[in-house]
């Protein structure tokens, strides 16, 4: 008897507080389109875009790799453009190894309709890949840039769209 008496009194202490309201349900805002431009799929399935960096008029050919974890520019075209270089102590891991790079800070990134800027490119030798590749390589974009927005790859149309996550 004692414990059903318990049992009644804590199921009335359960519901003689004031009432509890779950969260408000969050509904996600839909993210607007940015732009839309074309690319370029070599062998292997590489995809190439046309960017360029600040206010430098010449367009640069980017792989756009959605496993690279930052953003480069191949050392020879950091030295074309007289961009500064600033030694660092992040290192970072490739195929060759780890190694300590440098980086040119603070660049803008120019694509058709979009600029993203206060990006910080490391500096790597792409000379390999230009070669294998046999089209100049200016750069890799990876997630630095990836994280900003929500893209899409179509590769029927070979056409990247950009939508910026409005959260």
């Amino acid at each position: 008897m004692k414990l059903f008496l318990l049992a009644i009194t804590y199921i009335g202490l359960l519901f003689a507080g004031k009432p509890v309201f779950a969260q408000e349900e969050f509904i996600m805002p839909e993210a607007s389109l940015l732009t839309r431009f074309p690319f370029t799929q070599l062998s292997g399935g590489i995809v190439i875009i046309k960017a360029r960096i600040d206010n430098y008029p010449d367009s640069l050919n980017f792989v756009f790799d959605t496993g690279s974890g930052g953003i480069s520019l191949d050392s020879m075209t950091v030295n074309y453009l007289g961009m500064t270089k600033t030694m660092s102590d992040r290192t970072i891991r490739g195929i060759a190894g780890i190694k300590t790079v440098e980086f040119a800070y603070n660049h803008t990134l120019k694509l058709p309709g979009l600029e993203v800027d206060k990006l910080d490119f490391h500096i790597n030798d792409y000379d390999l890949l230009t070669s294998v590749y046999g089209l100049k390589i200016d750069g890799i974009i990876g997630f630095s840039f990836l994280r900003r927005f929500i893209v899409h790859i179509d590769y029927d149309k070979q056409v990247i769209c950009n939508s910026q996550d409005l959260i």
